[in-house]
């Protein structure tokens, strides 16, 4: 194996004490085949027939203060820092963000089939007519624009508002909504009961 090394030396440094070694990883046999090149300020080392596995040391002592107000590459190393810190927080935002959204409760909600009443779909359930299908009615009349449930200002109790009379509905329909407003006329329009009152009718 052959050799051929150039070491440029910075501008006014001086040519001394410095050692050349050649051979395995920690051998400490020096040699002289630098050769200094005052002119270009180089030193060069030529070597043939270098068994495998050898290498070659060039060892310079720098002058004293010589690394005195060097530029330093602090300000990256600052850089990195904030930019890694900018990182960090981003994620871990992202992995708060998504740790809330698991822990949103999705109510499971569902419709009643096409031209099927909730009191309808509740007595194809259990063959009975019960409390919980009474109630649903007033969300469905609601629910068809027919009546506003709303709290009364003091919110002491529940108020339902007349908004138009059914149409186009079952029987059972109409007769639950004359049942709380005495008609199924427009003259309906705007009575006001509350849920109180609508329980005892």
């Amino acid at each position: 194996m052959n050799a051929n090394v150039t070491v440029k030396l910075p501008d006014g440094f001086p040519y001394s004490k410095m050692k050349g070694y050649v051979g395995k990883y920690g051998s400490t046999k020096q040699t002289t085949k630098w050769k200094y090149d005052k002119k270009s300020n180089t030193l060069n080392y030529k070597a043939t027939m270098l068994p495998a596995n050898y290498g070659v040391t060039l060892q310079i002592d720098t002058p004293k203060n010589y690394w005195v107000d060097v530029p330093s590459n602090r300000w990256s190393i600052n850089l990195n820092m904030a930019i890694l810190l900018i990182i960090l927080i981003i994620i871990a935002v992202f992995k708060y963000a998504n740790h809330k959204n698991k822990d949103l409760i999705i109510p499971v909600m569902f419709n009643p089939p096409d031209g099927i009443t909730s009191a309808e779909l509740g007595y194809l359930a259990d063959e009975v007519i019960d409390n919980e299908d009474i109630v649903s009615l007033y969300l469905y009349l609601a629910s068809k624009g027919y009546i506003r449930i709303e709290d009364n200002k003091d919110k002491s109790k529940i108020l339902i508002t007349s908004l138009k009379p059914p149409e186009n509905e079952e029987s059972y329909v109409n007769d639950f909504y004359v049942a709380l407003f005495d008609s199924i006329y427009e003259v309906s329009v705007g009575t006001q009961i509350s849920i109180d009152d609508a329980g005892k009718n």
